[in-house]
């Protein structure tokens, strides 16, 4: 399978070679907001300490969080964050062990209660 991102915005997910004919992904922005929360992630994640919620980490998840939000919006869903998170864990850090699962867990809850939060207070 062959996935194509064309520049105005379309997501061709398969490309059929006995016909030609390209077939348009029905999660073409599903895929493409995953991309870009975990671009707003990564400086945080891709630090080795980003699970142990050290204040550096903290700050550090504050800022990816602010990045994200500008991409996911508000509120946002735990669940889209855990599966972002997941992904960008395996990419850097290769073993995803259990306590880093608890650690996406918590991080997730809690970017998803943050956003509740500034999303209920929004003048």
């Amino acid at each position: 399978m062959v996935s194509f991102i064309v520049a105005w915005g379309v997501h061709l997910n398969e490309m059929s070679s006995r016909c030609g004919t390209l077939k348009a992904s029905p999660d073409w922005h599903r895929d493409m907001g995953n991309e870009r929360l975990k671009a707003a992630l990564n400086p945080w994640m891709r630090v080795g300490t980003w699970h142990t919620f050290h204040p550096l980490d903290e700050q550090r998840f504050h800022r990816a969080l602010a990045a994200a939000f500008e991409v996911v919006g508000l509120p946002a869903d735990a669940m889209e964050f855990e599966t972002a998170m997941f992904a960008l864990a395996r990419e850097h850090h290769t073993d995803v062990m259990l306590h880093h699962l608890d650690a996406i867990e918590a991080y997730a809850q809690l970017a998803e209660d943050i956003s509740f939060y500034l999303h209920n207070t929004r003048p």
